[in-house]
C-alpha cells in the first residue's frame, strides 16, 4: 500500500480511537457524577446541584457524538443487504459510493449547522437554569459539529475507497470499506 495512504488510514484510525475513548470516557465521568449525587443526596441530604442538567447537556452529547467517526469508519452502523445482496459487486460498489457520498453531503451541511448554532450559543453566552442558580451550557454545543465533522471526514475516506476500487476493479469485502 502507498505510504501516504497507510500514514492517512494511521491518522484516521487513531483520531477515529480517540475520540470514541473520549466518549467512553464521558459515560465513566458520567457514572461517577451520577453515582456522587445519589450518595451525597440520600447520605447528607445535599446532592450535587446542575446534576441533571450537565448529565443532559454535557455527558449525553459528547458520549453521542464524540465516536460517530470511529462507528463509521469501522463501519458500526446498522446496514440491511436485502436490495444489495442481489446486486453484481461492480453495482454493490456504486451503491456504496453514492451513499457514501450522499452522507458526506448531508453531514458537511450538518456540521456546518452545527457550528452555526454553536457560534450563536457561544456569542449568547447560553445557561440553563438549575435549583440554585444558572449553569452556562454553550461549551457543550460544540460536541454536535466536531462529532459530525469527523464523521464527515470518515465518509469522504470511504467514498475515496470506494471510488478508487471502482476504478481499479479492486474486491471489497465486509470490514473493506473505511477502516474495518
Amino acid at each position: 500500500m502507498n505510504s501516504s495512504l497507510e500514514t492517512t488510514e494511521k491518522v484516521l484510525s487513531r483520531t477515529a480511537n480517540f475520540f470514541a475513548g473520549v466518549g467512553g470516557f464521558f459515560i465513566f465521568l458520567m457514572m461517577l457524577h451520577i453515582c456522587a449525587d445519589v450518595f451525597l443526596k440520600y447520605v447528607f441530604s445535599s446532592p450535587i446541584d446542575g446534576t441533571l442538567e450537565i448529565v443532559s447537556a454535557f455527558y449525553m452529547t459528547t458520549i453521542v457524538f464524540a465516536p460517530l467517526m470511529a462507528v463509521t469508519l469501522f463501519e458500526g452502523h446498522i446496514s440491511v443487504t436485502l436490495f444489495t445482496a442481489v446486486l453484481k459487486p461492480r453495482s454493490v460498489k456504486v451503491a456504496i459510493l453514492i451513499v457514501s457520498l450522499f452522507c458526506v453531503l448531508i453531514t458537511a451541511y450538518m456540521t456546518y449547522a452545527g457550528i452555526d448554532q454553536a457560534l450563536r450559543k457561544m456569542a449568547s453566552g447560553e445557561s440553563w437554569e438549575t435549583s440554585s442558580g444558572y449553569i452556562a451550557i454553550w461549551h457543550a454545543r460544540w460536541s454536535y459539529p466536531i462529532g459530525v465533522g469527523l464523521a464527515c471526514v470518515a465518509f469522504a475516506w470511504t467514498s475515496l475507497q470506494t471510488y478508487f476500487a471502482i476504478k481499479y476493479n479492486l474486491e471489497i469485502e465486509d470490514g473493506d470499506m473505511g477502516l474495518g
